[in-house]
């Protein structure tokens, strides 16, 4: 996580951090590492980003770390409070549409696929 943080917007990084954990434990949940995760956001408070768009403007808010968030919500899903956890990934994705825009279209098609 030490050199994720000196570039949480390289998708490379995320990429192989997102490899060696799934091929290293497969059976362990990312939300093992969301504390190191929520690190990386200038605001951790999902509700208050979504109330303030402007927090999560391109290359404010990695949109890698809002993405690991999201898979480890939607893993949580089946063992968890579903309607606490779909107000989670809803916020999420609202998130991500601010911090990474370009991939609008796949965020609805995510939205689809899990809610």
């Amino acid at each position: 996580m030490t050199l994720i943080d000196r570039a949480p917007n390289n998708a490379s990084a995320w990429n192989y951090l997102r490899g060696l954990f799934e091929s290293i434990s497969p059976s362990r949940q990312f939300e093992e590492y969301d504390h190191e995760v929520l690190k990386l956001l200038r605001v951790q408070d999902h509700a208050y980003a979504v109330a303030h768009p402007e927090e999560d403007e391109a290359g404010r808010t990695p949109p890698h770390a809002l993405e690991w968030l999201l898979d480890s919500a939607a893993q949580q899903l089946p063992h968890t409070n579903k309607d606490t956890q779909r107000k989670k990934i809803q916020l999420l994705l609202q998130r991500l549409r601010h911090a990474d825009p370009a991939r609008n279209k796949y965020w609805s098609y995510v939205e689809q696929q899990l809610l």
